[in-house]
Protein backbone atom coordinates (compact mmCIF):
# COMPACT_ATOMS: atom_id res chain seq x y z
CA UNK A 1 0.00 0.00 0.00
CA UNK A 2 1.22 3.46 -0.78
CA UNK A 3 1.99 5.37 2.38
CA UNK A 4 1.06 9.00 2.06
CA UNK A 5 3.83 10.20 4.35
CA UNK A 6 4.39 10.94 8.01
CA UNK A 7 3.10 7.50 8.95
CA UNK A 8 -0.35 8.21 7.55
CA UNK A 9 -2.36 5.09 6.81
CA UNK A 10 -4.22 6.67 3.89
CA UNK A 11 -3.74 9.56 1.52
CA UNK A 12 -5.18 12.94 2.42
CA UNK A 13 -8.91 13.42 1.77
CA UNK A 14 -7.91 16.45 -0.32
CA UNK A 15 -5.92 14.38 -2.81
CA UNK A 16 -7.73 14.04 -6.15
CA UNK A 17 -7.98 11.47 -8.90
CA UNK A 18 -10.31 11.64 -11.89
CA UNK A 19 -11.22 15.11 -10.62
CA UNK A 20 -12.57 13.75 -7.32
CA UNK A 21 -11.29 14.40 -3.83
CA UNK A 22 -11.22 11.39 -1.50
CA UNK A 23 -10.93 8.83 -4.33
CA UNK A 24 -7.22 8.03 -3.73
CA UNK A 25 -7.99 7.62 -0.01
CA UNK A 26 -10.83 5.23 -0.86
CA UNK A 27 -8.41 3.12 -2.93
CA UNK A 28 -5.97 3.05 -0.01
CA UNK A 29 -8.73 1.77 2.25
CA UNK A 30 -9.56 -0.97 -0.26
CA UNK A 31 -5.91 -2.02 -0.21
CA UNK A 32 -5.99 -2.11 3.60
CA UNK A 33 -8.98 -4.47 3.91
CA UNK A 34 -8.18 -7.24 6.38
CA UNK A 35 -5.40 -5.30 8.08
CA UNK A 36 -5.28 -3.58 11.44
CA UNK A 37 -5.04 -0.26 9.59
CA UNK A 38 -8.70 -0.50 8.60
CA UNK A 39 -9.63 -2.49 11.72
CA UNK A 40 -12.89 -3.88 10.34
CA UNK A 41 -14.35 -0.47 9.48
CA UNK A 42 -17.01 -0.88 6.79
CA UNK A 43 -16.01 2.15 4.76
CA UNK A 44 -18.16 1.21 1.74
CA UNK A 45 -21.51 1.90 3.38
CA UNK A 46 -20.96 5.10 5.38
CA UNK A 47 -19.45 8.53 5.14
CA UNK A 48 -17.44 10.05 2.37
CA UNK A 49 -16.35 6.71 0.93
CA UNK A 50 -19.96 5.69 0.37
CA UNK A 51 -20.64 9.11 -1.16
CA UNK A 52 -17.83 8.62 -3.71
CA UNK A 53 -18.93 5.07 -4.54
CA UNK A 54 -22.52 6.22 -4.99
CA UNK A 55 -21.46 9.07 -7.23
CA UNK A 56 -19.34 6.74 -9.37
CA UNK A 57 -22.17 4.19 -9.49
CA UNK A 58 -19.76 1.31 -8.99
CA UNK A 59 -20.29 -1.66 -6.71
CA UNK A 60 -17.86 -1.24 -3.82
CA UNK A 61 -17.31 -4.98 -3.48
CA UNK A 62 -16.48 -5.36 -7.16
CA UNK A 63 -14.11 -2.40 -7.15
CA UNK A 64 -12.48 -3.62 -3.97
CA UNK A 65 -11.91 -7.06 -5.52
CA UNK A 66 -10.23 -5.38 -8.51
CA UNK A 67 -8.05 -3.21 -6.26
CA UNK A 68 -7.03 -6.22 -4.17
CA UNK A 69 -5.68 -7.93 -7.28
CA UNK A 70 -2.69 -5.60 -6.92
CA UNK A 71 -3.33 -3.14 -9.73
CA UNK A 72 -1.61 0.23 -9.63
CA UNK A 73 -3.59 3.45 -9.30
CA UNK A 74 -3.65 4.20 -13.03
CA UNK A 75 -5.16 0.80 -13.86
CA UNK A 76 -7.71 1.21 -11.08
CA UNK A 77 -8.71 4.65 -12.34
CA UNK A 78 -9.02 3.27 -15.89
CA UNK A 79 -11.28 0.50 -14.54
CA UNK A 80 -13.44 3.08 -12.78
CA UNK A 81 -13.74 5.11 -15.99
CA UNK A 82 -14.73 2.00 -17.93
CA UNK A 83 -17.26 0.68 -15.38
CA UNK A 84 -18.51 3.76 -13.55
CA UNK A 85 -20.78 6.59 -14.53
CA UNK A 86 -19.58 9.31 -16.83
CA UNK A 87 -19.58 12.78 -15.31
CA UNK A 88 -18.35 16.23 -16.19
CA UNK A 89 -16.14 18.69 -14.33
CA UNK A 90 -19.11 20.56 -12.84
CA UNK A 91 -20.51 17.34 -11.37
CA UNK A 92 -17.11 16.45 -9.94
CA UNK A 93 -16.79 19.91 -8.39
CA UNK A 94 -20.24 19.60 -6.86
CA UNK A 95 -19.31 16.25 -5.31
CA UNK A 96 -16.05 17.71 -4.03
CA UNK A 97 -17.98 20.45 -2.24
CA UNK A 98 -20.42 17.92 -0.78
CA UNK A 99 -17.46 16.05 0.69
CA UNK A 100 -15.20 18.94 1.70
CA UNK A 101 -18.00 21.06 3.17
CA UNK A 102 -19.27 18.34 5.51
CA UNK A 103 -19.66 19.77 8.94
CA UNK A 104 -20.98 23.14 7.76
CA UNK A 105 -23.89 22.43 5.41
CA UNK A 106 -26.77 22.96 7.82
CA UNK A 107 -27.34 24.12 11.39
CA UNK A 108 -27.88 20.53 12.53
CA UNK A 109 -24.72 19.33 10.81
CA UNK A 110 -22.74 22.23 12.31
CA UNK A 111 -23.93 21.35 15.82
CA UNK A 112 -23.05 17.68 15.37
CA UNK A 113 -19.63 18.55 13.97
CA UNK A 114 -18.91 21.05 16.74
CA UNK A 115 -19.71 18.45 19.41
CA UNK A 116 -17.27 16.00 17.78
CA UNK A 117 -14.59 18.66 17.41
CA UNK A 118 -14.85 19.75 21.05
CA UNK A 119 -14.78 16.13 22.22
CA UNK A 120 -11.69 15.23 20.18
CA UNK A 121 -9.84 18.53 19.92
CA UNK A 122 -10.99 21.03 22.56
CA UNK A 123 -9.64 24.48 21.84
CA UNK A 124 -8.79 23.78 18.17
CA UNK A 125 -10.79 26.44 16.35
CA UNK A 126 -8.93 25.78 13.09
CA UNK A 127 -10.86 22.52 12.61
CA UNK A 128 -14.05 23.45 10.78
CA UNK A 129 -14.87 20.47 8.56
CA UNK A 130 -14.86 16.69 8.89
CA UNK A 131 -11.86 16.52 6.55
CA UNK A 132 -10.05 18.71 9.11
CA UNK A 133 -10.72 16.10 11.79
CA UNK A 134 -9.31 13.41 9.48
CA UNK A 135 -6.20 15.51 8.83
CA UNK A 136 -5.74 16.23 12.55
CA UNK A 137 -6.15 12.54 13.43
CA UNK A 138 -3.46 11.58 10.91
CA UNK A 139 -1.06 14.47 11.46
CA UNK A 140 -1.87 16.09 8.13
CA UNK A 141 -2.02 19.73 7.15
CA UNK A 142 -5.14 21.66 8.08
CA UNK A 143 -6.05 23.72 5.04
CA UNK A 144 -7.58 27.07 5.84
CA UNK A 145 -10.46 27.82 3.52
CA UNK A 146 -13.62 29.89 3.68
CA UNK A 147 -16.86 28.45 4.87
CA UNK A 148 -19.14 27.36 2.01
CA UNK A 149 -21.15 30.10 0.32
CA UNK A 150 -24.05 27.82 -0.38
CA UNK A 151 -25.90 25.24 1.66
CA UNK A 152 -26.30 21.63 0.66
CA UNK A 153 -29.11 19.32 1.58
CA UNK A 154 -27.95 17.03 4.38
CA UNK A 155 -27.79 13.42 3.28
Amino acid sequence: MRNAGRGRPFRSPYEKALGLVFLPRLIDKMRAVGTSTLDGYNYKTVGMDATVLGFLEVDGDVLEAYVRQGHNDNRIYAWIQAHGRHYDAAEAESLNHRILDRGQRSDTEKATFEARRVDRYPGRQDLRYYVDLIEADEGGEIRARPLPKRAYDPE
